[in-house]
């Protein structure tokens, strides 16, 4: 049904990786900050966006802990989100344009042109393009710290459970590790 809608209102798709270990690092900062919010206004439960499903002693569990909770949990959701773009890439007729959080979210050139190129904007949508990231204050993001290799602070066994976790999918190369795990 996704496909169909895409291609039929000639949509082009974008999707943005990150390393998922920085990725985790940084959504254990966000539920870490939510839920201490959490905690000193008396909420019974967490919830983040309505459906966050970790367990309501999360901070209280050592950083290493928690970090292991979302690798075995977030991180199969991420290794399957990517998976699942990949296996219809090429359903889709304009195609999909990748991302790298590292290659261009970091990078505002690299982005302006990647992003420009895929879209074939022209001269004045680029400027447009331009002006967005100019001021990016006034947008309403969750951008965290912004730094790779966070993910450093996931121990070995956490990361290679979730390495093998993706190995199990034969069609993922040696570029699509590179993208979701950082690994050459």
């Amino acid at each position: 049904y996704l496909i169909k809608q895409i291609n039929y209102f000639n949509l082009k798709t974008i999707i943005l990786t990150r390393n998922v270990f920085d990725s985790l690092v940084s959504k254990d900062d966000f539920i870490v900050e939510k839920h201490q919010h959490a905690k000193e206004k008396n909420y019974s439960n967490l919830k983040i966006n309505g459906a966050e499903i970790i367990p309501q002693n999360y901070i209280e569990l050592s950083s290493e802990d928690r970090l292991d909770f979302l690798t075995k949990s977030y991180g199969i959701w991420y290794v399957q989100f990517y998976l699942s773009w990949k296996r219809i890439s090429n359903k889709i007729k304009n195609g999909i344009c990748w991302i790298t959080y590292e290659n261009s979210i970091l990078n505002k050139k690299n982005l302006e042109k990647n992003i420009s190129n895929f879209l074939n904007l022209d001269e004045i949508e680029i400027k447009n393009l331009n002006k967005s990231f100019e001021n990016p204050k006034k947008i309403h993001t969750r951008f965290n710290k912004g730094i790779s290799g966070r993910g450093s602070r996931i121990t070995t066994e956490s990361k290679n459970f979730l390495i093998d976790y993706a190995s199990s999918f034969n069609e993922l190369t040696e570029y699509d590790f590179n993208n979701l795990f950082g690994l050459e």
